[in-house]
């Protein structure tokens, strides 16, 4: 009896252990601001240390700025945040290469080569990172090295979305590509080429290869320099020598959210940034082995189920069928998963009507009604 009751404790000990864990990994939602101006900030990801599930997830809101801007590693905007999707909308830098300009003919807005172990970074110039902390860089290099938003980052949990962006160049003759490597350091190289005809025939909405061209990132990016260069710096074809038609543009961009037009030869002259799109994850684990540790285990809500990336190491977290909410966040959390509402109530019109005493009188038809 003795040993059966000393188990029973054991059990209800390690049981306890387990809670404790699972609610110390929980932030306080009560103390933790989900919101920074405009965008919201679920968990895992937080704004301050001990309401993000860890360092990669923490969001630097900075209030300098009016609505209060969220920062990912201080410098990288963030648009959007979506928990279902697993995926980062951030802010990313357009490379220009403009002709007209003394140096070697060539000068753009913004190149930047920034190491992920440089502490003392040099943000794009006018960019909103170089507004708020006050410094900047570029090159009068007639091709623009841009240094990519996960090698810049160096976060493991973060991937180039391959599925919503594309590689984008914009302009006459001008080729963009990009170098980089994946979370095993397999070296890439990939870009396309942008021509325009005698007459300039390019077509709205159509990134073909003439005046716009696109192409696919390779899977599991996590890095990449961004190269934009003109096949020749002398003479352009088809006659096109005007300041704003002579500019080349590069940039990787989510495909959803860019659409060419012929306007934009002029229009991306002052336009600094596109949407791209990362994905994120939880730790370097799969599900099956993730599961193992439920004190670590990041799908906390009971109605919930875990899934591999497919992009990279990792795993992420949903709602089972029938509920919505963040899969992430323990039952007794309001914003945990909660049961779907099969059918939202409707407003109806509602009409005053005279009848009879003790009868009905809708639609011609009479009801009696029982009195009580």
């Amino acid at each position: 009896m003795d040993v059966m009751v000393g188990k029973l404790l054991q059990q209800l000990l390690l049981g306890l252990i387990i809670l404790a864990a699972t609610a110390a990994s929980i932030p306080n939602s009560s103390i933790c601001d989900r919101m920074c101006g405009n965008i919201k900030i679920p968990y895992p990801f937080g704004t301050s240390e001990g309401c993000s599930l860890d360092k990669p997830f923490l969001i630097t809101c900075n209030h300098t700025f009016h609505p209060a801007i969220p920062f990912l590693d201080r410098d990288i905007t963030v648009e959007d945040i979506s928990v279902l999707n697993g995926e980062l909308r951030v802010s990313n830098d357009v490379a220009l290469l403009c002709k007209g300009r003394p140096d070697n003919g060539y000068d753009f807005l913004e190149a930047v080569s920034r190491a992920s172990n440089d502490k003392s970074k040099a943000y794009p110039c006018g960019s909103k990172a170089s507004s708020a902390y006050g410094s900047c860089i570029s090159s009068p290099r007639s091709t623009v090295n841009y240094t990519g938003i996960s090698a810049l980052l160096n976060l493991s949990s973060f991937r180039i979305s391959e599925t919503r962006n594309k590689i984008t160049a914009v302009g006459c003759d001008v080729y963009t590509y990009i170098q980089g490597s994946d979370q095993g350091q397999k070296g890439f190289t990939t870009g396309c080429l942008s021509l325009c005809d005698q007459n300039l025939t390019v077509v709205n909405g159509s990134c073909s290869g003439i005046g716009c061209c696109q192409t696919s990132i390779p899977k599991g990016a996590t890095g990449y320099i961004l190269n934009v260069r003109r096949l020749s710096n002398d003479t352009l074809p088809g006659g096109i020598e005007s300041k704003d038609q002579s500019c080349g543009y590069g940039f990787i961009v989510d495909e959803q959210a860019y659409n060419f037009s012929s306007l934009d030869f002029v229009n991306l002259k002052n336009r600094s940034s596109v949407p791209l799109v990362l994905d994120w994850a939880i730790g370097n684990k799969r599900c099956k082995d993730a599961q193992k540790n439920k004190g670590s285990y990041a799908c906390k809500a009971t109605h919930s189920y875990c899934y591999d990336s497919t992009n990279g190491p990792g795993y992420r977290c949903n709602c089972s069928e029938g509920y919505l909410g963040n899969p992430y966040i323990p039952d007794h959390e309001h914003e945990s998963c909660q049961v779907q509402m099969q059918h939202a109530p409707t407003l109806m019109e509602i009409t005053n009507v005279l009848v009879p005493r003790d009868t009905k009188a809708m639609g011609g038809k009479t009801e009696q009604i029982a009195r009580l």
